[in-house]
């Protein structure tokens, strides 16, 4: 049934396809960011600097105004390049996603509960040597804050899930997604070689839009407290299996 959602950090890349997948599902979506999502994709823009606790909660008072208070709550915002990394990383990962989950969780249950997922990273677990060390523990922090609040926030008809993708391709690059097709464009990040993942092809943000949804939809209602890793079987392969196939 079609409600409202907040999507923060869904102005671009995986948050925007997560606002757009909710959008598609009927739900009138707000997105909470500091730069607007483009024109054409029907949401609504609430514009906070996720580094600003004052202006969080404001943005959170507007949410509640318009659309209402959400059904549906999903993180998928980054930290920002700052001079102080880890005050950026574990303000923007950790305290805002916490001041978020704290303000709206009354509200939600008084209107009779409802889901919340975070995506989350695999530097949760592993080491991205191209990411400071304040994002590899502001991931970690989010895993726990996932089984926290699916334990905590379930008595008052709430879930929490986290999905963790692994290499994720840019929308130029969706459609070259499987084995034997280069990615048209260059990517700052590497991406594994298609060939080398089971399913054979690198998952795209709509992939992972997709896995959100389904875990915020009624079919997951016995669903919370999980970590879902959406990475085509990747993290499945034993480094030494792994190398060999390079």
């Amino acid at each position: 049934m079609a409600g409202s959602a907040l999507v923060v950090g869904g102005s671009r890349g995986i948050g925007l396809a997560l606002a757009r997948r909710l959008a598609a599902g009927g739900d009138t979506v707000a997105v909470l960011a500091r730069s607007a999502p483009p024109p054409d994709a029907g949401l609504l823009h609430i514009e906070a600097d996720l580094e600003d606790e004052g202006a969080v909660d404001r943005a959170i008072d507007a949410c509640l105004k318009n659309p209402g208070t959400p059904a549906t709550v999903v993180f998928a915002q980054r930290a920002r390049r700052s001079a102080d990394q880890w005050a950026g990383e574990v303000r923007v990962s950790l305290s805002a996603t916490r001041q978020v989950i704290e303000r709206l969780a009354a509200p939600m249950a008084a209107a009779g509960g409802g889901a919340i997922a975070i995506v989350g990273s695999v530097a949760d677990r592993l080491v991205a040597e191209e990411q400071p060390v304040g994002y590899h523990v502001a991931k970690a922090g989010l895993a726990q804050m996932v089984r926290y609040y699916g334990v905590t926030l379930g008595p008052r008809g709430i879930r929490v899930n986290g999905v963790v993708p692994g290499s994720v391709l840019k929308p130029a690059q969706s459609g070259q997604a499987h084995a034997g097709q280069a990615p048209p464009t260059p990517h700052p990040a590497p991406h594994p070689d298609a060939s080398i993942i089971p399913l054979r092809r690198v998952p795209t943000p709509d992939d992972i839009a997709n896995v959100v949804a389904f875990l915020c939809s009624p079919q997951a209602a016995c669903v919370t407290g999980q970590q879902l890793m959406v990475d085509s079987g990747l993290s499945l392969l034993w480094q030494s299996s792994l190398v060999s196939r390079l």
